[in-house]
């Protein structure tokens, strides 16, 4: 930290989740005097004074020569490529004597045979591209497939893209929250989901402009590759206090027991499926077999004029409990190795880490998304989690109490000391001059705050 006094502001605890907290703060060491007679890396001598010089180029690149062997190392054949009309591909050729070529595009290859092309995109779901290199003896053509993700060719006539129905998959909501619907169909059409019992939900057309590649947004440098056309082909609707598909099972089950094995059990008949037991509970039929017929999924409808198509909406979609639920964070629930006892949150399902939450770390449940639970900070913040790092324990939700706090100050740092009930999400912000301890789901029951002996990191 900078020089100078250290603000510990007074929190409000609101209504927000708990855990017992040490924070630190530490005076700025003084830096290490530099060694006496040390050179930087980058610097030569001066031919006539001697003293040292930045060099401005870069070393050059070292002449490899060998056999010609053409490979690529970006784009992975795995890999997902999100990007509108170009991008780049690099690798290597195996001799810096190279000629090459992609898609018929020349392409520089450096001295090492490394190569960096920035090439036009075939426009295809699965591009093919055609590497052609040459050497003083030899010559290669490799042909390379990348898939194109984000990218969808419109169909003649009426279509629905039955890929971009959102959300998709197991999900756990609220019944008096709106869960909004996205799907891609046909401009001009009209689009709607009909459930297992008749009802009908109308989706609407909304204009969005075509998505933008995440790189292309963060790294490209022209604008004119930020400006995209306006699309009428997207439906947006909403749901509320509705169970769609089959049912997705508890949000947050119990740890299974033991797996031991019983070779006396006897076998259960599942459908025509022989199921033999091999935990302490009860033996039960696979889930396939216990899953209703098509008629019991959602189905979205567009419709224009005389033709409709139709298609099953893949979400499994259950009701919260009206009674309460907490989860406990526990990083390594499995325990097959050895845990970091952090479980990240985020702002939103696949987000950027904005939370660290150690081991212990109590919180209610607020609803679950595939694998990602949402977890009610406080009544206008949410963090979503990993859904195996959770597990169910008993009690209602009731608020953490936070207790009177104590500063103590050392010889490099002052102890800053919040006893709580149980363990609460928090988090820590930290600016130039000051820290702020943020406490979730905890109400304050503090009668003094102790300061101890005057400190300068301290000002009351």
């Amino acid at each position: 930290m900078s020089s100078g006094s250290l603000l510990l502001r007074p929190f409000r605890v609101g209504w927000v989740p708990l855990l017992s907290l040490l924070a630190t703060c530490t005076r700025q060491s003084t830096p290490p005097p530099a060694p006496e007679h040390a050179a930087a890396p980058d610097t030569v001598p001066h031919a006539d004074t001697g003293a040292a010089v930045i060099s401005p180029e870069l070393p050059a690149v070292p002449l490899v020569k060998g056999p010609l062997a053409l490979r690529i190392v970006y784009p992975s054949p795995e890999a997902l490529v999100f990007a509108r009309d170009s991008s780049f591909l690099f690798g290597t050729a195996g001799t810096g004597e190279a000629k090459l070529a992609i898609n018929g595009h020349p392409v520089r290859v450096w001295p090492n045979g490394a190569w960096l092309a920035w090439i036009p995109l075939p426009r295809d779901s699965v591009m093919q591209f055609r590497i052609e290199g040459r050497s003083p003896t030899d010559s290669a053509v490799l042909m390379y497939a990348v898939r194109r993700g984000g990218w969808s060719r419109r169909p003649e006539g009426l279509w629905v893209d039955s890929s971009s129905l959102s959300p998709a998959g197991k999900m756990w909501w609220p019944r008096g929250e709106y869960l909004t619907l996205t799907a891609r169909a046909s401009e001009g059409a009209q689009v709607r989901l009909r459930l297992a019992d008749g009802t009908v939900v109308p989706l609407v057309s909304q204009a969005q402009a075509q998505e933008i590649a995440p790189g292309i947004r963060a790294f490209d440098r022209d604008t004119n590759n930020l400006r995209t056309p306006v699309r009428w082909d997207r439906y947006v609707g909403v749901l509320r206090g509705r169970t769609l598909g089959p049912d997705p099972g508890p949000i947050l089950p119990l740890p299974l027991p033991p797996v031991l094995a019983f070779p006396a059990d006897p076998p259960v008949s599942a459908g025509g499926t022989t199921v033999r037991c091999a935990t302490t509970r009860p033996c039960i039929p696979s889930l396939a077999d216990s899953l209703p017929p098509d008629s019991g999924w959602a189905v979205l409808e567009t419709i224009q004029g005389a033709d409709t198509v139709r298609a099953r909406w893949p979400l499994q979609l259950a009701l919260l409990d009206t009674l309460p639920l907490m989860a406990e964070l526990v990083d390594d629930t499995t325990r097959p190795g050895v845990p970091d006892s952090v479980t990240v949150g985020r702002a939103l399902p696949g987000g950027t880490y904005h939370w660290f939450f150690p081991t212990g770390t109590r919180a209610p449940v607020g609803g679950r998304y595939n694998g990602d639970l949402r977890l009610h900070l406080s009544p206008t913040s949410e963090a979503w989690v990993a859904t195996a790092e959770a597990r169910p324990v008993p009690g209602a939700a009731a608020a953490a109490v936070a207790g009177s706090v104590t500063l103590t100050p050392k010889a490099d740092r002052v102890t800053l000391r919040v006893p709580l009930s149980r363990r609460v999400p928090f988090r820590v912000t930290e600016t130039e001059r000051t820290l702020t301890l943020r406490l979730y789901h905890a109400v304050g029951d503090v009668n003094w705050m102790q300061y101890g002996r005057g400190d300068s990191l301290v000002l009351g």
